[in-house]
């Protein structure tokens, strides 16, 4: 990833572009709240299960006590207001590495979200819908433990845990649904991926 100071730039041109767009047209766009008041439009949406506002025409992302989203969430969540296009969720799971533009990162992004994942929760499946309920997961029907997460409305994550059995190696998969690479740029898709990965596991360490 790269540094806060490169962030930050990149922040500021989403900021900009997205004053011209019209905010609150591309949140509904996103499946935000969008509320008309007396003041404006109040814009509201989930991340991680944790409820957040837009303030001061996007140059703010804010949850219920006033805290500033983590930087590098409010970046993706900007590029994706300015992305997104009106594609509904499809239902069809797809590993990152599958979508084309990602193919030739395979091993890098394998390292970055399975392999961490699976350290993690490869020999406990368990703990992991422990740990995501925490981010606002639901368990899935998949593997030995799954569990769905939100990072944005329309952008739902899939973690899959298979322990180890009958000769075969345990494993992990995290999975978008294939209407992702419509609502985030490819660069995003991976980073917020990693975000998700690393986030999970720091709550699993926590508990152990």
């Amino acid at each position: 990833m790269y540094s806060r100071k490169h962030y930050l730039k990149v922040l500021n041109e989403a900021q900009e572009r997205i004053s011209y767009l019209g905010l609150g047209t591309r949140a509904r766009v996103c499946g935000f709240q969008v509320k008309d008041t007396d003041s404006g439009e109040e814009i509201k949406f989930y991340n991680f299960g944790c409820e957040y506002k837009i303030i001061d025409g996007g140059k703010r992302i804010v949850n219920g006590n006033g805290r500033e989203m983590p930087l590098l969430m409010r970046v993706i969540t900007m590029h994706h207001l300015i992305e997104a296009k009106p594609t509904p969720i499809t239902g069809a799971l797809a590993p990152i590495r599958s979508f084309p533009g990602l193919e030739s990162y395979e091993a890098t992004i394998r390292r970055r979200t399975e392999e961490i994942l699976l350290r993690a929760f490869g020999n406990s499946p368990e703990l992991l819908m422990a740990s995501a309920e925490r981010l606002g997961g639901v368990a899935v029907k998949m593997g030995d433990s799954a569990a769905r997460i939100y990072p944005l409305p329309r952008l739902p994550i899939v973690i899959v845990i298979n322990k180890s059995g009958e000769g075969l190696p345990a494993g992990a998969a995290l999975l978008y649904d294939r209407s992702a690479s419509e609502l985030l740029p490819l660069e995003d898709i991976v980073v917020l991926a990693e975000l998700v990965s690393r986030k999970i596991v720091n709550i699993a360490k926590q508990r152990t």
